[in-house]
């Protein structure tokens, strides 16, 4: 059961990411120079294709297989929420003097609140500080249609925290990062 929930999780970051990081890799990559074809261990030909792996692709090559990969979504699931519609937000917390004390990067989309990043200070735990920003978060997303949350925390972090705030832990992706583990967590908002 651990293993098709993973696998779930894997298949959701996968058809995610290629959309979402494609369509803009051209804004968010620093600017390296292209792997050159004088090494051959990186570009690999045949008859029938060139591969070739590039840091810096132009804009119409990355646009190519963020539409690819639309379409091919689309052509399965024809309602599927656009990319589009996505909706990227931040929760803030900040003390007295307006100095950011913590706070939560997140997206919504395919009715799922994606928590990305969640930092609050050291001096701001054990408060209900972290309560707060989850509770506003999740209020945000049931504005924008949201009915589930997905976050992964590691090892170190946040995992009891999660758990307390009615998490379901779902998966766990063990020496991810290396001597560590990823764990993958799930809300009901309904």
């Amino acid at each position: 059961m651990e293993t098709e929930n993973l696998l779930l999780i894997v298949k959701t970051y996968v058809i995610r990411y290629i959309a979402y990081l494609n369509m803009c890799i051209y804004v968010c990559i620093r600017k390296l120079p292209l792997i050159s074809e004088s090494t051959p261990e990186l570009k690999k030909t045949s008859k029938q294709m060139n591969i070739e792996i590039t840091t810096n692709p132009n804009e119409q090559d990355s646009k190519v297989i963020s539409q690819g990969i639309i379409d091919f979504n689309h052509s399965k699931i024809p309602d599927l929420e656009p990319i589009e519609k996505e909706v990227k937000f931040f929760v803030f917390a900040r003390n007295q003097t307006e100095k950011i004390i913590g706070g939560i990067r997140a997206i919504c989309f395919w009715n799922t609140l994606h928590i990305e990043l969640f930092w609050l200070s050291e001096s701001s735990r054990g408060k209900g500080i972290g309560k707060n920003l989850i509770e506003s978060a999740e209020n945000f997303a049931k504005k924008n249609g949201c009915e589930k949350v997905f976050v992964e925390t590691t090892s170190w972090q946040a995992k009891p925290f999660y758990e307390n705030a009615g998490y379901k832990h779902i998966a766990t992706l063990n020496d991810r990062p290396k001597g560590h583990a990823s764990h993958y967590l799930t809300k009901n908002l309904s």
